[in-house]
């Protein structure tokens, strides 16, 4: 055998098992980071779905509240009660009954029924649904007794005292709210979730709310958007037993996630994991779905068949799933290989046949590509070899580059992944802060109000202080809506918010209470600089004259609280509310202290 035949063979077989060792060590740290990659991904995308949904429930029970507290709607549930509340407990179960059954025979246009849905308190919840048809059904208001006292639609039945729902909320008590995961409403013709809270007037149970909402389109709408932002894994909102609730391309309820996926479900945590199905391998992740509200209690179930729905769920909250296929998640990773298998044969091959013919010639450029290759190895790829000629040789520089340039390229992949897990980062911070601030007038909102009240509330019961509330409320507010629109009347709000933001401290807590209601609430208060501020507040705003509204006015209702109130938000604001109507009635462009 001729030398130059040994130093081809010895040459061709010591770079086929370098390229080899390069590729499987190319493939396993790729594989491994690309693994880590995934893993943190998922844990990421589970985690922002479960923030979209906390957030579209945390906005579904805001509404709820802001619903029920409603002077007609309150003072019905007052009347109802007294009428119902004159009857022995056997002859009520009797008129009840009674009621119910020529309810159950009554059509829409029944005398009974007709009553019932045409009140103040229909009237006013039938206009909440025709506002928002797309995001509300049914809603409707029992008094404490299980009667409807008002309904958006006629409802299956007249009494609702011994429904799941029902006794959750009533067993619930102030602090409660019952979230009813109803399945497929035939009622309304859609998948809906009702929002069940009690109603307590000065303390004293007064009646049960419920608000249905209509959820296909608005989960669907954040799974597909998710879909599309990942492209490589696929979410899903399922509930314990399999059900699915959310998922691309499924009609909700009507399927069940395959018992292969629902066995990689084992742990009540957040859960990111590998898994080998047989046919592909994936990376799952799972977390059970916690709602997260203020200080309220939360109870989440159903019934799976009822005499208006089917498909309801009888087997806890739901839970977030996240999926990516193998072959879909490392598809890049195998083209790079291939490609670099390719190239390093190609490679060997002409080097090989150029060593058996020109050995001397190629002894200093070998040495050269023998450096590069050792730089390349040790994780160097900014590397160029330059050679003028256009021979074979020249043709194997431009492969080792091209080689260099697309090892390179690969390597960048995991600092596009960084920057985009950073801009999920920051979404997921711009979300949790449009969760607290009011869209329209950039102040807090009702939910962040309410977590300031609880840190305040305790520090002045520990000091020993009083906590003011000063509840705002623009005078003749609807006849700017109704005579110069709504675009005037954001406006209105917005100039409202800032020059009232400029006038407070920086320990003072403004936030928008809901519609034309705005809140203050002053840490360390007493009834001087309670009055002092509403006064200052009031004037600094009728110093405002909007271009086409004119001059903007308030009436302000204030209180302090009390240990009295047992550090409850509510009584708190109620009686703020009450000095508020006084100031109304009194005249207007006016403050009232209530004690």
């Amino acid at each position: 055998m001729s030398y130059r035949t040994k130093i081809m063979l010895s040459f061709g077989f010591v770079s086929l098992l370098t390229v080899l060792l390069m590729f499987v060590i190319f493939d396993k740290i790729n594989h491994d980071s690309r693994t880590r990659d995934i893993f943190h991904e998922t844990e990421d995308s589970i985690q922002l779905l479960a923030t979209m949904i906390d957030s579209e429930f945390d906005r579904m029970i805001d509404y709820t509240e802001i619903i029920s507290d409603n002077t007609d709607l309150l003072e019905a549930l007052e009347v109802s009660n007294e009428y119902y509340g004159t009857f022995t407990e056997q002859a009520r179960t009797d008129v009840l009954s009674s009621k119910n059954d020529l309810w159950l025979d009554s059509s829409l246009n029944d005398s009974f029924v007709l009553d019932i849905l045409s009140n103040d308190v229909s009237t006013y919840l039938k206009t909440i649904v025709n506002r928002d048809s797309d995001i509300y059904g049914e809603i409707f208001v029992t008094n404490k007794y299980g009667a409807v006292v008002g309904a958006t639609s006629k409802l299956t039945t007249y009494t609702h005292e011994g429904k799941y729902w029902w006794d959750a909320a009533y067993e619930a008590e102030d602090n409660g709210v019952f979230i009813d995961d109803r399945g497929y409403d035939y009622s309304v013709g859609d998948t809906v979730v009702g929002v069940v809270i009690p109603i307590y007037d000065s303390g004293e149970f007064t009646g049960v709310l419920k608000v249905n909402y209509l959820l296909s389109g608005i989960l669907n709408e954040h799974i597909t958007h998710l879909n599309h932002v990942t492209q490589e894994g696929e979410y899903m909102i399922i509930r314990p037993s399999g059900e699915i609730i959310a998922r691309d391309g499924y009609t909700p309820i009507e399927g069940s996630l395959d018992q292969i996926y629902m066995d990689l479900i084992i742990s009540n945590e957040l859960t990111v994991n590998m898994k080998d199905l047989g046919n592909d391998e994936v990376i799952y992740g799972y977390a059970p779905l916690t709602i997260t509200h203020s200080e309220l209690t939360l109870e989440f179930g159903g019934n799976s068949l009822s005499i208006d729905q089917v498909g309801g769920n009888e087997t806890g909250g739901w839970i977030v799933m996240y999926i990516v296929y193998e072959n879909v998640a490392f598809h890049s990773i195998h083209e790079a290989n291939s490609i670099f298998a390719q190239v390093s044969i190609l490679a060997v091959f002409i080097l090989s046949v150029l060593i058996f013919y020109v050995t001397s010639y190629f002894s200093k450029p070998l040495k050269l590509l023998s450096e590069n290759f050792e730089r390349v190895g040790t994780g160097n790829y900014d590397v160029h070899l330059n050679r003028s000629s256009n021979d074979e040789f020249g043709n194997l520089f431009k492969v080792f580059n091209r080689m260099a340039s697309n090892l390179a390229r690969t390597t960048t992949s995991k600092e596009i992944l960084e920057q985009e897990m950073e801009r999920r980062v920051l979404l997921e911070e711009r979300l949790i802060k449009l969760s607290r601030i009011d869209e329209l007038t950039q102040i807090y909102n009702r939910r962040a109000f309410n977590e300031y009240f609880e840190k305040y509330i305790h520090k002045a019961d520990r000091d020993g202080l009083s906590i003011g509330i000063l509840l705002l409320d623009i005078d003749d507010f609807k006849n700017v809506n109704d005579t110069l629109g709504h675009n005037i009347g954001d406006e209105v709000l917005k100039l409202l918010a800032s020059s009232v933001n400029s006038t407070l401290r920086k320990s003072d807590v403004f936030a928008r209470w809901g519609g034309e209601e705005f809140i203050i609430m002053i840490p360390d208060a007493n009834p001087i600089n309670l009055k002092d501020t509403a006064e200052r507040v009031r004037k600094v705003i009728n110093l405002n004259v909007h271009k086409e509204a004119g001059a903007i006015t308030v009436s302000v209702g204030m209180t302090l609280s009390s240990k009295l109130d047992e550090k409850n938000l509510v009584k708190i604001v109620h009686r703020a509310d009450e000095a508020l109507y006084e100031a109304k009635t009194s005249g207007k462009n006016k403050s009232v202290l209530k004690k």
